[in-house]
């Protein structure tokens, strides 16, 4: 086993406020979460809650791993199996 790194960079504009929760096997808190890989395509790393509530935006991935990762809602899931490494993520907000 062998340890896989995630940093998400969230861009919103003042107004909204975003936060992100992880989810098993993913931990860590603010803008770093790490996890034991290989982790499988299809895992939820976690979900957002995004304020004010009643929120209509959109969310969007970019980034140079941002192919490794999807939207499901307000939950970010591996799009692809992925194995140790350290993966940068940016998820930006529009109202």
């Amino acid at each position: 086993m062998s340890t896989l790194s995630l940093v998400i960079t969230i861009n919103s504009v003042p107004s909204t406020g975003i936060t992100f929760t992880p989810a098993a096997p993913f931990s860590g808190s603010g803008s770093a979460f790490s996890a034991t890989g290989p982790v499988a395509s299809g895992v939820t790393v976690g979900s957002f809650v995004i304020a004010p509530a009643g929120w209509q935006g959109a969310l969007a991935l970019s980034g140079a791993q941002a192919a490794s990762f999807t939207l499901s809602g307000l939950s970010l899931v591996t799009a692809a199996a992925l194995s140790a490494g350290a993966f940068n993520v940016t998820v930006t907000a529009t109202p």
